[in-house]
Parts: C-alpha cells; structure tokens; sequence
C-alpha cells in the first residue's frame, strides 16, 4: 500500500548539518567560502552509474561567472573522478553571461560511491550599476543527474537540484514523502560546516501525527543519503 507522509528535518547544535549549509556567513568545511555557492548534496559514480553537473549563467548581468567545481566522498575526503579530458577531485569552470556549461563524470575507482560537490564561485562583482544582478553569486544555479546504465542502456535517472548555502538560515525543512509498492523516497544532507552537528528526522503521517523520529549526528564535511524505508 502507497503511503503519503511527512518527514521533517531539524538542525540541532551549534553545526550547519543540512543541505543548504551553515547559518550565516563565515568559512566552512576546510575554509571554503560558504557564502551563496552553490551545493549539491548527493551524486553516485561507479557500478554503472555516472553523474553529470549542468550548470546555468542566465542573469541579466553582463558578469561572467568564474569557479571551481569540488568533489568529497561521503566522509568528506577527496573524491577523484573523470571527465573525459583529466582526472581530479576538483575543475575549474567558466561561464560566460547568459550561457550554460555540462559535464558528466565517471569513477576511477571500482564499486558504487556517493558522495557530494559544491561549485565554489570565485569571480566578483564588476563594480557597477546593476547591484546585486552584478555579482555573480546570484546569477548562477546549478542540478546534478545521476545515470545507472545496464548494458549499455539507461534504466534509472534521478536530479537534484543544488541548493546554496546562503540559505542556511531555515534551521529545519519538510520532504513530502512517498513510500509503498515500487515508490519510495530518498533524503541526502550534508553537513558544510567545519563541526560536526546533528540532524532529528521526524516522519508524520498524512493526517500531521508522528509516526516515529531519529537522528544523525554528521561530521564535518560528512554526508548521508538514505531512502526513508531505511531511517525508519
């Protein structure tokens, strides 16, 4: 039987643990920039899956968007993939006004890994007329796809859209959930801050009553993404 529930995500501790990031400004995991990149909380390479980064400058500004592209395992360590060209855990990428850029990557490694990436942006703002529109920050967005192929055939596809860290102040969010018969629902957080913090999952039911709660405590850097049929 399909089941419509609720699950709710609250941050606990002094840690920014969710996949917007940590509250405010200030320096994060290993002393990246925190502020308004862009992150993406879940990826999957390796055991037939792919994953590609599409990335979008569409704002009116005439500012083109400068960065590079990390990549961490789920304990928050390096994660070296390949896109085709070169082999690294990290890509410089350039996106010139109004243009979008795409990459897929593979594993270089035997066996399925997850994991998750930020776009850390590193131009700035030109200084001029338009305000925010001018920088950068704010005209850029990003979705991951993972791909398992099977045979040389596509048989499953899954996006995520990247969240930025600027919106670290909700200190809790609701994931509509589906689960039952061939639906179910998956959840990845990351924690962005350089301290380890907690995360309390609260699942209710349709009607608002509580079903059953736990919690995570993530690492710096660290990184979870299970489907809900596993946390509760």
């Amino acid at each position: 039987m399909k089941k419509i529930s609720l699950l709710i995500l609250l941050v606990l501790g002094t840690g920014g643990v969710w996949s917007f990031g940590q509250m405010g400004g200030g320096m994060g995991y290993m002393g990246y920039g925190m502020d308004e990149n862009v992150v993406f909380p879940h990826l999957a390479v390796g055991s037939g899956y792919t994953t590609a980064i599409f990335l979008m400058n569409p704002g009116q500004s005439t500012q083109p968007v400068d960065g590079t592209l990390y990549f961490f395992d789920q304990t928050g360590g390096p994660l070296t993939l390949n896109d085709g060209t070169q082999t690294a855990d990290y890509f410089a990428v350039q996106l010139a006004p109004g243009t979008s850029w795409y990459k897929e990557y593979t594993s270089t490694t035997p066996g399925l890994t997850a994991g998750w990436a930020f776009f850390d942006v590193t131009s700035t703002s030109g200084g001029g007329m338009g305000g925010m529109m001018d920088d950068p920050h704010n005209h850029v967005f990003g979705t991951v796809i993972f791909t398992h192929t099977t045979g040389g055939a596509m048989d499953a596809q899954v996006g995520v859209m990247g969240s930025r860290y600027e919106m670290g102040y909700y200190m809790g969010m609701a994931v509509p959930v589906l689960a039952g018969g061939n639906l179910n629902t998956g959840v990845a957080v990351v924690n962005t801050w350089s301290a380890a913090g907690t995360v309390n999952l609260v699942l209710r039911d349709s009607a608002g009553n509580l079903v059953q709660e736990t919690s995570r405590t993530l690492n710096a850097g660290a990184q979870m993404a299970q489907f809900v049929t596993e946390i509760f």
